[in-house]
């Protein structure tokens, strides 16, 4: 997480390094800390993250900073309950795609534009040959423009065939195994100009 914050930095951002024990079922995990960043706000119930990591957003969230990346780790858990193809890094962007789509897209320096990485450190997540996903304010609009629907793809645990079809697969991560396997990384940007 620290590499990881140096290299955020060095692109501009001014990291935070939250946690690295990220546990949970992926799609509730990754809908928390989605609501998290978005509403910056310490009120609710964030089961999964914790009151003191939803009350340091909020701190962040309310610096100043115009660029912003919030880090977790850790290794989040999928209940199977389809017969998709995926991984919990690809689940958890699926999951994240929706609940970004439930919140305006950015129009104005009021509303941040946010965009969520999430990907394995063995480059590889689930029986698929991504590593992870990154999905945007931008990208629910994308998919309902494309015919995707992506609660349908959720519901069948099927998020690698969502992402492969949604903007040609350009929201798939594929850095090819990397020999270590140290925890999944999940990287929520926010810019504010």
């Amino acid at each position: 997480m620290e590499v990881a914050g140096k290299q955020v930095e060095a692109l501009g951002f001014t990291p935070y390094l939250m946690s690295n024990s990220l546990s949970g079922e992926a799609r509730e995990v990754a809908t928390e800390l989605v609501d998290s960043v978005v509403l910056s706000t310490p009120v609710g119930t964030f089961s999964h993250i914790g009151s003191d990591m939803v009350h340091k957003i909020h701190h962040a969230m309310t610096s100043g900073y115009e660029k912003l990346c919030f880090i977790w780790g850790g290794e989040t858990t999928v209940t199977l309950v389809g017969d998709g193809l995926g991984g919990r890094c690809q689940e958890m962007g699926l999951a994240a795609l929706i609940a970004l789509g439930r919140h305006p897209v950015p129009t104005s320096s009021l509303h941040p534009r946010i965009t969520v990485v999430i990907t394995s450190t063995d480059g590889q997540d689930g029986p698929t040959d991504a590593s992870g996903v990154i999905v945007s304010c931008s990208t629910a609009p994308e998919a309902e423009n494309q015919g995707l629907s992506p609660l349908s793809y959720l519901d069948r645990n099927d998020s690698y065939t969502f992402f492969s079809k949604l903007n040609g697969g350009d929201n798939l991560l594929k850095s090819g195994l990397t020999g270590t396997n140290l925890m999944d990384i999940v990287m929520v940007f926010v810019e504010f100009n």
